[in-house]
């Protein structure tokens, strides 16, 4: 049974080892390849520089110096896309297959396949959990320019710093080093523990050779003989190494130069074993009583006091470790919730003026306004598309460092702010509400918003009603104010322009889908605003202008079965438009906050085995502490078993102790850390969690005889 045991234990122990030191190679290598002889640059662009002029630059210079360029975008939360200049520096980008995207291509290398045209190679840089993906420097327009650059490479640096300095501010600094990619250390620890715990289990496994060691020696057997024969007993964890790897390849269909060393750490820890387990034979063989060992007079109360101490110990740490893990839950979860619905951007794509468009100049400005609402109305036309535009609330440090909404900063007064353009007020349009829903009052109003060309409809707080007529009076002005400055491309006639107010729900948030507006502990969300409804024949020109730009509100919802990059869905809209040369890329929505999101994720995953191997660590020993128990008492339960004691009766002895042990360690900890509840469906598992092992141990005893055998403890 202690063989089987063993065998089980070892497969789960160098499974998880597997695992564990695989992962953690991978996210080394991950780490290596993103960080090595790298140099973090921020740059605070210039206004009005020539993005297409500037990429250009970074490339001639990269070839040039000899050194990459790099940045790094999470375009979803399992996918890290590399832009890179010139790949072929980083000597950890070793391709297992095809060649390395060219200046012109949209084409990637990634370290997965998903059998799209555009995978033109296989990177060698597996992970558990991110999908990476490198691109030429030039996909750029897809996802956006950054302000963080990543430079690698041994060429020299002052020529790209002059090249950065000609388009911006910048500082250099080492780089900040993700823990996306690594291992949660509590995941190691725990492992670690389960080694130790296995190495106990060898020490078990050896004293129960006691006997037999014992009985070889009276009959003559050198030390060496019994050492080489006890040594066979420990195939049964060479089987579990065996089986372990071929469930770890079956699992992770992962056969790569991490698995050969993980391997290796796996066999230096079976031989360590080993050599634990030859010492402790030639320990038995010097130092035993001969006649106690052959009579079978095991110090029964000795050891039962260190195994009991031992699964205190271990009961101990695993309830402090789940105090901590449940902790950790509780703080990613709530990070996780405030990021769920940036976790839904992943197909979210906003544009940008990336030219030296001088809008200064009105015979340039006004061609630029009409090109802009003729490319939305192509745009909204093929994609999903919808608009919110909370200019009011970007978050400004007042004069002592308090933040503060710019609405609030311009208006001070309470009631003119939520009365007055330019305070309270955002700018949505109807599609708006079918991705983030407002609850309205009189819900048949919703047909009613916009009602015709001359009307502006305004979503408005219940409890703001007593402002209604202020608020029809501030908006109206403003309205016909902004057509009179910056007419709309449509024939409007002021004297019809009027405004409606609709009523909804108080308390409703709005997410902004920018992390620019509104604060990160509000999850970038604004509570209670008015909400401007877009009439597109009552919007100036130069609303449409503004949406256009990296802030300016404009989202485009791209199917995620598309073949197309972003970008390419849209270029030839940009060409019929007019603004060929002003809209050079499209930005990533999700790239705001996707590594945070990424790691949250990776976080969580790592919690979740945390558990899986502290739960398989008690049961496993429970299992063992419970046999040797049943080892210890069988000829007493076997007495019991003949004079017809019920089976409640036979357990009680041995399932006793264990229950004691841990009801005991989970009251000590209690007050240990002030906890005054009694958990009670804890101690209910674990009594029925011995009362099981109990059940199987007894039905797997018919072995077990009066006489004993050589494998007795």
């Amino acid at each position: 049974m202690i063989k089987k045991i063993n065998f089980c234990l070892s497969t789960i122990i160098f499974l998880l080892l597997l695992f564990s030191a695989t992962s953690l190679l991978k996210g080394l290598d991950i780490k290596k390849a993103l960080y090595d002889n790298t140099k973090e640059l921020h740059i605070i662009y210039e206004p009005g520089i020539n993005y297409k002029q500037f990429v250009y630059d970074l490339y001639e210079t990269s070839l040039k110096e000899d050194i990459t360029i790099s940045q790094y975008n999470f375009t979803a939360k399992d996918t890290l896309s590399i832009l890179s200049t010139n790949p072929k520096i980083n000597p950890f980008f070793r391709l297992k297959s095809g060649v390395f995207p060219t200046n012109s291509e949209s084409s990637c290398v990634a370290n997965y396949s998903d059998g799209n045209r555009k995978n033109i190679g296989s990177i060698n840089l597996p992970s558990d959990y991110l999908k990476i993906k490198l691109y030429s420097f030039e996909y750029v327009k897809n996802i956006g320019l950054g302000n963080v650059f990543y430079i690698q490479g041994n060429g020299r640096h002052k020529k790209l710093i002059d090249v950065f300095q000609k388009y911006g501010t910048i500082k250099i600094a080492n780089p900040v080093i993700s823990d996306t990619f690594t291992v949660n250390i509590y995941q190691n620890l725990i492992t670690l523990y389960l080694i130790i715990f296995f190495f106990v289990c060898i020490i078990s496994l050896a004293f129960s050779q006691r006997k037999m060691i014992s009985l070889k020696k009276i009959l003559g057997y050198s030390i060496r003989q019994i050492v080489f024969q006890s040594i066979k007993s420990t195939f049964s964890i060479v089987y579990g190494l065996l089986l372990a790897l071929t469930l770890y390849i079956i699992l992770s269909r992962d056969i790569t130069l991490n698995l050969v060393w993980s391997l290796l750490l796996c066999v230096c820890v079976y031989l360590l074993s080993l050599i634990v387990y030859s010492s402790i034979v030639v320990f038995l063989y010097q130092f035993t009583n001969l006649k106690n060992n052959i009579k079978g007079a095991a110090p029964s109360k000795l050891l039962t006091i260190i195994l009991g101490g031992a699964l205190c110990i271990t009961l101990f740490l695993f309830l402090g470790k789940s105090q901590e893990i449940k902790q950790e839950f509780k703080h990613y979860n709530k990070i996780k919730q405030s990021t769920q619905l940036w976790a839904k951007t992943e197909n979210l794509y906003k544009t940008n003026i990336t030219n030296q468009l001088d809008r200064g100049d009105p015979l340039e400005e006004t061609t630029y306004l009409k090109n802009a609402q003729l490319f939305y109305e192509k745009l909204s036309k093929k994609h999903k598309t919808f608009i919110i535009a909370p200019y009011n609330y970007t978050v400004l440090n007042d004069s002592k460092g308090k933040s503060i909404i710019i609405g609030q900063d311009r208006i001070p007064d309470k009631e003119e702010y939520i009365t007055s353009p330019g305070g309270a007020d955002i700018t949505i349009d109807t599609n708006y509400l079918k991705v983030n829903p407002i609850k309205f009052i009189n819900p048949s109003e919703m047909e009613q918003m916009n009602a015709d060309a001359n009307t502006q409809s305004l979503l408005v707080p219940q409890k703001y009603q007593k402002y209604e007529a202020e608020i029809k009076q501030n908006y109206l002005s403003d309205l016909k104010f902004r057509l009179t400055e910056e007419p709309s491309n449509g024939l409007i006639s002021l004297d019809k322009v009027k405004i409606q107010v609709l009523y909804v729900e108080n308390q409703q948030k709005y997410f902004t889908y920018n992390s620019f507006y509104g604060t990160q502990a509000d999850e970038n969300k604004i509570e209670d605003p008015i909400a401007v409804v877009v009439n597109p024949k009552l919007m100036d020109g130069l609303f449409w202008g503004n949406i256009l730009t990296m802030n300016g509100g404009l989202f485009i919802d791209f199917d995620s079965t598309s073949k197309k990059e972003p970008f390419d869905l849209i270029k030839q809209d940009v060409k019929d438009s007019g603004l060929n040369g002003i809209v050079n890329f499209t930005l990533s929505v999700f790239k705001e906050r996707g590594e945070e999101t990424a790691r949250n994720e990776a976080n969580v995953f790592n919690l979740s085995i945390q558990y899986s191997i502290l739960i398989i660590l008690i049961i496993t020993l429970n299992v063992q502490i419970m046999y040797i128990l049943f080892k210890l008492n069988a000829k007493k339960r076997l007495v019991k078993e003949i004079l017809g004691y019920s089976v409640f009766n036979q357990m009680t002895d041995i399932v006793l102790i264990p229950i004691l042990i841990e009801l005991t360690t989970v009251v000590l900890f209690n007050v240990l850390h002030s906890q005054t509840s009694i958990v009670v469906v804890p101690l209910v598992i674990i009594a029925l969690l011995n009362c099981f092992i109990y059940g199987c141990i007894y039905l797997n005893s018919k072995s077990i005889t009066l006489k004993g055998d050589f494998y007795d403890i």
